[in-house]
């Protein structure tokens, strides 16, 4: 693992199956999965939204930089989003999967865009934000959805 980028965004180091998708040749950026955390609004004057400095926080502190991280590909969903990241589950031989403890945390909400498959995950994923919300958990404490 490169660096994370925000709460559902990391980067990783390109090989022969992951390519380089940054302009330096240096990283290869991976959309976490099945969930969507709030938006950093990195590219525009936009202030960051409620809970997206948590979420990129936390996920920071979940993956430090070299950590080994598993991609995993579902059975549903594309590989590839339209910005040429990959999509898959981020997964961690210590803690497992990446995108489960962002929801049950509550700094990321399960997702996937309206028109497409439903990732195998996600049934898991809304019962884990259900149970984070209900809990008050990360950013359902202060945040309005």
């Amino acid at each position: 693992m490169v660096r994370v980028i925000d709460g559902d965004t990391i980067a990783v180091e390109p090989s022969s199956a992951l390519p380089a998708t940054s302009e330096d040749g240096a990283e290869h950026v991976v959309r976490v999965l099945g969930i969507d955390a709030p938006e950093m609004h990195y590219t525009d004057d936009t202030e960051p939204d409620c809970g997206a400095q948590e979420a990129t926080d936390y996920l920071d502190e979940l993956l430090v930089p070299g950590a080994a991280v598993t991609l995993v590909h579902d059975s549903e969903a594309d590989e590839i989003d339209r910005y040429g990241r990959t999509l898959a589950y981020v997964e961690l031989e210590t803690a497992g999967d990446v995108g489960e403890l962002l929801v049950a945390n509550g700094y990321a909400a399960a997702w996937h865009p309206q028109g497409e498959p439903e990732p195998d995950r996600f049934s898991a994923y809304q019962e884990s934000m259900a149970e984070a919300r209900a809990a008050g958990a990360g950013s359902w404490e202060h945040c309005t959805p």
